[in-house]
């Protein structure tokens, strides 16, 4: 399960459906079928034609009951993670009743199997071994498309110098489904002193950044 609506991995549909009783009888379910298909931004989920969901947005289907099986069911399905790799996952479920009575169900969350990228670049690499003269700026990129701020970890150590500044914030949109969307940050180091970097990420879904590349650092 996740607290949040994102999921790193594939993720398994629990499904109860049942023909509720009108005058203690019910007519039974004769079929349940299923849909994981990517909604367009703006959607309304609420009310959808389950047969009219674009085929193009199917990324997965599959039919649980189809023929009459009394008034219950229960049972399970599984979305997968490769081929759901969005944050704009529905799911939606619809059951027919022997009366022809018809019930769609649609739920939704947020895919995202990929590990954020981290690169580190500097503006003065004139230096001698680990000694630079003048300022020197590094360029924190962190390419990921569920990304928070809040969560990126600095580890700054300084010996003889001052707290340098982490300054910046611009976003530069990716294509598809925005795995490639880059967040920049500056942090300028100006004072004299002996500095180690360090700087960790772990996006929404739980992924985490398992190799930084720090560049000429």
């Amino acid at each position: 399960s996740s607290e949040n609506g994102y999921y790193n991995s594939d993720v398994t549909m629990q499904i109860h459906a049942v023909d509720e009783e009108e005058n203690e009888v019910a007519s039974g379910l004769v079929s349940l079928e299923y849909k994981v298909w990517q909604y367009a931004a703006g959607q309304d989920l609420e009310n959808i034609d389950f047969d009219g969901i674009a085929s193009e947005q199917v990324t997965q289907s599959g039919v649980l009951v189809s023929h009459d099986i009394g008034a219950e069911y229960e049972g399970d399905f599984v979305v997968e993670a490769s081929k759901n790799n969005v944050n704009n996952v529905a799911v939606s479920v619809k059951a027919v009743d022997k009366a022809g009575n018809i019930t769609v169900k649609t739920t939704s969350f947020m895919m995202d199997t990929t590990k954020p990228v981290i690169n580190i670049s500097y503006d003065n690499n004139n230096g001698k071994g680990i000694y630079y003269a003048g300022s020197r700026v590094a360029t924190i990129e962190v390419v990921e498309r569920n990304f928070d701020a809040s969560d990126v970890v600095f580890d700054i150590q300084t010996v003889g110098g001052s707290t340098p500044v982490i300054s910046g914030g611009t976003v530069e949109a990716g294509s598809g489904n925005g795995d490639n969307t880059k967040h920049v940050a500056t942090i300028t180091y100006q004072a004299d002193g002996d500095y180690t970097f360090g700087v960790s990420y772990t996006d929404k879904a739980g992924n985490a950044c398992t190799g930084v590349d720090y560049g000429t650092s």
